[in-house]
């Protein structure tokens, strides 16, 4: 089974959840620090927050209920959470 990673804001909050793992929840501050990068290949995103790192295979990502059809969505989708 894949590791689906949910990226959810809500009210300056940020959770990130994994299906085998429980959230993670990052306030404004740390939100606003985060960064987030693509491997060469395209298809997997590595995110940084909080002092937490992440590797997210394209398709195991999911944006406020959305999944990225590409890249270029998913960078679309990212910067809405980290604004960047």
């Amino acid at each position: 089974m894949a590791n689906t990673t949910y990226l959810t804001k809500i009210s300056g909050v940020l959770n990130i959840t994994q299906t085998t793992g429980r959230g993670n929840y990052y306030a404004a501050t740390a939100v606003a620090n985060g960064k987030y990068k693509a491997n060469s290949a395209g298809d997997t995103i590595y995110i940084s927050v909080g002092g937490d790192e992440y590797q997210v295979k394209l398709t195991d990502l999911r944006v406020n209920s959305q999944t990225p059809a590409n890249l270029g969505v998913a960078f679309v989708l990212l910067n809405s959470i980290f604004g960047t």
